[in-house]
């Protein structure tokens, strides 16, 4: 399963299973299950904390005959904070049959857009006052703060992440209202 974040609230979920191959895909689709067998299909999210973010009902985006990625429709319905999410796809067939896939993942589009606001601004800052190149180091700064949070997430050290992620959301709700 790929997870694209198309805008802070629009988010674009894609079935990566593709079609059963006796060498190279043994767990893809239309080998034990096709398409025409699911009678449910859904994502449901949750954050760190385990509590409910939502659940997107794609069964009727699963054809009959699956031939490749199946990209369901974006799922626009709600504005996820900063952090560490676990996304699980369950699908159950005709005969109560459940698979399910678990993926976590880190959503940093806040952050982003606030580095990538004050990025912007570097231009204006130094036309301003062509000596003042200590502007563009503090975003510097915070930009490999960013790019250690994500880094953090990845390697499974927590503690690290968290006090990260405390600095980019003081920093960010601070300068730029993210």
């Amino acid at each position: 399963m790929d997870i694209c974040f198309r805008t802070c609230t629009i988010i674009k979920f894609v079935d990566t299973t593709n079609v059963y191959n006796a060498t190279t895909n043994t767990g893809g689709w239309e080998n034990a299950v096709g398409g025409d067998d699911i009678s449910t299909a859904t994502i449901s999210v949750v954050d760190e904390d385990g509590e409910a973010m939502f659940t997107y009902t794609v069964t009727s985006e699963i054809p009959d005959t699956v031939t490749g990625d199946i990209a369901f429709t974006e799922y626009d319905d709600t504005e996820l904070d900063d952090g560490e999410y676990t996304l699980t796809y369950t699908l159950t067939t005709s005969a109560n049959t459940v698979y399910s896939y678990t993926k976590t993942f880190l959503n940093t589009c806040h952050f982003e857009a606030c580095i990538d606001s004050l990025i912007a601004t570097i231009p204006e800052k130094i036309c301003a006052n062509r000596c003042d190149k200590e502007y563009i180091d503090d975003v510097l700064t915070i930009e490999a703060l960013l790019y250690g949070y994500k880094c953090a997430a990845q390697c499974d050290k927590d503690t690290i992440k968290t006090e990260i992620e405390k600095k980019l959301e003081r920093f960010c709700d601070f300068q730029c209202d993210c």
